[in-house]
């Protein structure tokens, strides 16, 4: 007998292999957002629980328990919580800002991004969350719609899958930490 929360999670995950199947040859709008349709964060199940989780400023860093995400975090807290969740960030790097994410991080071309990679967009940072799509491009998760004032008080403001990394037009790059095993760096 299969667990019900199995059971969603395996839903979720075909329901997203159908739509990655539909959509592969098109673009996506740019504000879609795939979190009511995601029942798991695509290639990365263990960070599904976080969808939801209340967008909060300045909350979140590599040291931070992944429980405690719950009670809020901003783009960049939870985008090094995620990476230390699915082993891509160790816990005891400092707590950086998007900007310095990016300057610490080593770019990866479009295509060539995995999960657990990070996007960025000046000032914000989202978690790859799926192998590329045909267009190069990948699913997205990450605290995303506040701001400098959001204290865990919008509802709109939350954790949420994006379809593509272009669901905002500021795309910038794919990037990772520059410590990976697997680069040849």
């Amino acid at each position: 007998m299969i667990p019900i929360a199995g059971l969603a999670i395996a839903g979720g995950i075909l329901a997203f292999a159908a739509l990655r199947h539909s959509n592969a040859s098109k673009r996506e709008d740019e504000d879609e957002d795939m979190s009511e349709d995601a029942d798991a964060a695509y290639d990365l199940p263990e960070l599904a629980e976080s969808i939801g989780w209340p967008y909060w400023w300045n909350r979140g860093s590599p040291s931070t328990p992944w429980y405690q995400g719950a009670n809020g975090v901003d783009c960049n807290g939870y985008s090094q919580m995620a990476m230390v969740r699915v082993g891509t960030l160790d816990e005891s790097e400092p707590d950086r800002s998007a900007s310095a994410m990016a300057d610490w991080c080593v770019p990866v071309a479009i295509g060539e991004q995995r999960p657990g990679d990070l996007a960025y967009y000046p000032g914000h940072t989202m978690v790859v969350c799926s192998e590329p799509f045909e267009d190069g491009h990948s699913a997205v998760i990450g605290a995303s719609g506040g701001g400098r004032t959001t204290q865990g008080d919008d509802p709109k403001a939350r954790v949420k899958v994006f379809s593509s990394a272009l669901y905002r037009g500021d795309f910038v790059t794919y990037m990772r930490p520059p410590y990976d095993e697997d680069d040849d760096g």
